[in-house]
């Protein structure tokens, strides 16, 4: 298993760009200093146009609390190159971080 960093930077919403190559994701750890918010996904085949994951026509958008492992199993990745982590959504609002946050994805 990796711990891949994700990065949000105080007073933003969205993460650092981050390959994931051929990795299976499995969940993310969420930082203690979470401002309470979903967390949605943005996806990138080619590491420079990133996009909202959207599953059934609908925005992806998983409840999460701050120090806490988030369980991203079922979410299937496969296909893509890099992800970039947001808090909030387009559908519901992003919520920007109060503090910089680290979002540990766990892959195998």
């Amino acid at each position: 298993m990796a711990n891949i960093p994700f990065v949000i930077q105080a007073g933003q919403s969205l993460s650092n760009a981050v390959s994931i190559g051929a990795s299976q994701v499995v969940g993310v750890i969420i930082d203690p200093n979470w401002t309470a918010a979903g967390l949605s996904v943005l996806a990138s085949a080619n590491g420079v146009d990133f996009f909202s994951v959207q599953r059934s026509g609908n925005e992806l958008v998983e409840p999460v609390n701050a120090n806490k492992w988030a369980d991203l199993s079922k979410c299937d990745f496969s296909g893509i190159a890099s992800l970039k982590l947001q808090s909030g959504s387009l559908t519901n609002g992003l919520v920007n971080q109060t503090q910089t946050v680290t979002l540990g994805l766990i892959t195998t």
